[in-house]
């Protein structure tokens, strides 16, 4: 591309609910994680729970129903007690199947490194002892090792099927979940209603029932396991005296319940219209930001047909001063290219910060697409911009000493920015000597040296077409504006530990599934080295099937997604697969 001066002036020069019941079953050790029913423990039941755990012994899962039947010799209230304190002891789980409740035979034992057909690499990302998740944990991290290590003796580990609930509407709040392995769904059931619609995902190292704890209220709703979830149970007494011990944990439970009511407002505010904001970074002078914004404005106003405005920062404390808080009085100029650029003007009165947000919120009420051009260090007017921000481009030339000031800034925008908000690095050969340089990190895009390129106030794609290099980039950029959300499949190449196999078709087929479901999907491999019981040191490709979505389009065809997964499974003869949803991986 040629150079521009990234000035905002040359682009405007040619425009202008139920108790406990006691007694029913011996109480179970505080001290021992419970994953499930050991043999030797069904012999200490009480008979009428050993007759139920001998009916589930013989079949998948049975319902109220079927239970009866089976066991007439049960009285309905004695076989709902029988229930209820299994239940309690993590002995049997209930599955939420059509919107009836079925039971099954929860037995001990989980699936050891040498089972599941896993990169060592991958295998790291999902298995940890209890004690390294809790330090990994935000809510946990304040808390000193040596209490921690009491906290983990009193954990209650337990683990879940697809469909099994972990906590069941209107039941009492008396623990609280953190979910260390696999994906868990949020339904709320209502009379007439058995559509079990997902409200809400829960992933690893989400919390889960805290609300209910805090309020000392009955569950709201239903959270139901949608993979092999592994979850670590903390009493309420325990959980409550860590909030008042440590202030540092309540401040960070705070901030967390904060963000979900904060994404809550948003999703309802949101329900009507949404709003993208773009900033791109200048990490050098002369690199195109001013084009490469203009360009971005003209595609999203062309193909979205909405509202969208271009302004840049800190342009906007250099124009004339504002008499009033009334933000109407800005002078929006009209480009040919179909978007709005703004001349705000700068109060005096008021602190950069303050005039900021209301140009921001100005914005971002008045338009659909914000596309804001930044040549400043972050300060904390565009730290205001950033946690608000959909998308963030960092555009810079060819140049080593540019791409270690790109690191540094990608690693500082990584801890600032929402998990929604999507990264881009452009690298842009805005001169002749750029063109053959060699590019000097792995950045997302690469806009080559173009001989021309229309004026800027004539950057036009309607009656001036963007070049195809430009085009490309730009399109690839808005056209993951609102697909922030990332899931992806990991398809093995070996079945019976190390036997190798060709998975190209299932590859082919499951490029189809996530494509049809998503819009596009694409295929890369990632070689892993991990240890078998069975074989020693096993080499594997990984074949890595992604596509990027919607959260609505996520929530909408995520169940779809695992049932795909688990027939996969069942089709490769794999114990376990990996399955990951914005860069955290599930076991299924």
């Amino acid at each position: 591309m040629t150079e521009d001066n990234n000035s905002l002036d040359d682009l405007l020069s040619g425009v202008r609910a139920r108790k406990k019941k006691s007694g029913v079953a011996p109480p179970q050790p505080k001290l021992a994680p419970r994953k499930g029913l050991t043999p030797l423990e069904i012999l200490d039941l009480p008979e009428a729970q050993r007759s139920i755990i001998t009916h589930l012994s013989h079949q998948k899962q049975a319902n109220l129903a079927d239970l009866q039947r089976a066991i007439p010799s049960l009285v309905p209230l004695e076989l709902e007690q029988a229930l209820q304190a299994l239940k309690e002891t993590a002995f049997i789980h209930e599955a939420l199947l059509d919107g009836e409740i079925y039971y099954r035979v929860a037995f001990g034992g989980t699936l050891g490194r040498s089972k599941i057909f896993l990169p060592e690499n991958i295998w790291s990302r999902l298995s940890s002892d209890n004690l390294t998740f809790l330090q990994q944990m935000p809510l946990f991290q304040s808390i000193p090792r040596r209490r921690l290590v009491q906290v983990v003796g009193k954990l209650e580990e337990r683990e879940y099927h697809r469909n099994e609930i972990i906590i069941r509407q209107a039941e009492p709040s008396d623990s609280v979940f953190l979910i260390k392995s696999g994906i868990v769904g949020i339904t709320h059931l209502s009379p007439g209603n058995k559509s079990n619609q997902i409200l809400a995902y829960l992933k690893q190292g989400d919390i889960l029932g805290e609300i209910g704890i805090l309020g000392n209220r009955s569950r709201s709703a239903t959270a139901t396991a949608l993979s092999e979830v592994s979850v670590l149970m903390i009493k309420r007494d325990i959980f409550l005296e860590l909030l008042q011990k440590y202030n540092v944990a309540a401040l960070e439970l705070a901030r967390i319940l904060g963000h979900q009511l904060v994404a809550t407002t948003n999703r309802l505010g949101q329900s009507q219209k949404v709003v993208h904001l773009v900033l791109v970074f200048r990490l050098a002078p002369g690199a195109g930001c001013t084009t490469i914004s203009s360009a971005l404005a003209t595609v999203l106003a062309h193909e979205t047909q909405q509202p969208t405005v271009y302004t840049e920062y800190p342009a906007l404390q250099e124009f004339p001063t504002r008499t009033s808080l009334d933000m109407e009085d800005v002078s929006p100029y009209h480009h040919p290219g179909g978007y709005d650029i703004l001349l705000p003007y700068a109060d005096p009165s008021l602190p950069v910060i303050a005039d900021t947000a209301l140009l921001i919120d100005y914005l971002l009420n008045h338009y659909t697409n914000v596309v804001i051009g930044l040549t400043g260090d972050i300060d904390d007017s565009i730290a205001y911009m950033l946690e608000r921000a959909s998308q963030v481009v960092l555009v810079m030339p060819p140049e080593p000493t540019v791409w270690a000031e790109v690191e540094e800034l990608m690693a500082n925008l990584k801890e600032r920015v929402p998990k929604k908000t999507s990264l881009f690095t452009v690298i842009n050969r805005v001169k002749p000597e750029y063109r053959d340089t060699p590019s000097p990190g792995p950045a997302d895009f690469d806009i080559p040296f173009l001989e021309t390129l229309p004026a800027l106030p004539a950057l036009d794609q309607i009656e001036v077409p963007l070049p195809e290099p430009l085009t490309s980039v730009i399109k690839a950029i808005t056209d993951r504006l609102e697909r922030t959300h990332e899931i992806g499949v990991y398809i093995p190449t070996t079945v019976d530990v190390d036997r190798s196999i060709d998975t190209t078709p299932y590859v082919e087929q499951t490029l189809a599934f996530l494509g049809e479901l998503f819009g596009g999907a694409t295929s890369s491999q990632a070689q892993g080295i991990w240890n078998s019981d069975e074989a020693g040191l096993v080499s594997e490709a990984i074949h890595i099937v992604r596509a990027y979505t919607t959260r609505a389009h996520m929530n909408r065809h995520l169940d779809q997604v695992l049932a795909y997964v688990e027939g996969l499974k069942a089709e490769l003869k794999q114990e376990a697969m990996a399955l990951e949803m914005d860069q955290r991986l599930i076991l299924v």
